[in-house]
């Protein structure tokens, strides 16, 4: 909604057609041009056909968001459905590469663009009874970095990348997940923190703000003293 009172045209794609057509309609009573379509982001075929769609109806895009996000069945890893191990990583992960791939040669072309992914804290800390979708999380940061090195080494200075990775958010996804609802994130605020991020090409966006604490002292604690203190701490 941030971004459709800013002028810009927004492109929609969501696997839930009748919740993308609410969006849409939401986004136009704010004065905005809004295109929804279908997609389903864990399979391959149907992200490069949408995105030449996009191209041919639409044209290029400025600014790609990755938001889509999958996560079924927490609790250990060897319980946890196959498909569903599978389906976390192509929509979690995969889907961040196949976006880049439609959407970033003609950002390369112009030298213009920024690619957004929506990742999380169990991105850059293993998390423990979500063990697949941390993995498919640190997977699309990684994604992040280094095809941002990439660019760089490039000289495709003008394409910026922005991570973002919240602890949990009240949205339907995280609602079975056995977490305290006064330590999830509203997603109000989330909304706006990472609007302002993406306005201001800030590269990696960690929320609530004292995650960046946390992430500093992974780097700095001996690892059994960092497992001790995530075992205390619930950030993610």
């Amino acid at each position: 909604m941030n971004f459709a009172t800013t002028g810009c045209k927004l492109v929609l794609w969501d696997i839930d057609e009748k919740g993308n057509a609410e969006t849409k309609q939401l986004c136009e009573d704010l004065g905005c041009e809004a295109h929804a379509y279908e997609v389903d982001l864990s399979q391959r075929h149907e992200i490069y056909t949408a995105a030449a769609r996009v191209t041919s109806e639409i044209g290029d895009l400025d600014i790609v968001i990755n938001n889509a996000g999958f996560f079924r069945d927490p609790g250990g890893f060897c319980c946890k459905s196959d498909d569903f191990i599978e389906k976390t990583i192509q929509v979690n992960m995969l889907a961040h590469m196949w976006m880049a791939k439609a959407f970033l040669p003609s950002m390369i072309e112009r030298d213009s663009g920024h690619i957004v992914a929506v990742c999380s804290m169990a991105g850059i800390v293993g998390a423990k009874d979500i063990v697949d979708y941390s993995a498919s999380k640190f997977g699309a940061f990684g994604f992040q970095e280094a095809l941002e090195n990439e660019m760089y080494t490039r000289g495709k200075r003008n394409i910026h990348f922005t991570t973002i990775c919240t602890s949990f958010v009240q949205t339907r996804m995280s609602a079975d997940i056995p977490v305290c609802p006064t330590a999830m994130l509203s997603a109000e605020v989330v909304a706006e923190e990472i609007f302002d991020a993406i306005l201001t090409n800030e590269r990696i966006l960690l929320l609530p703000r004292k995650a960046y604490i946390l992430y500093a002292l992974k780097g700095l604690l001996p690892r059994q003293t960092f497992q001790r203190l995530l075992h205390y701490l619930l950030v993610y």
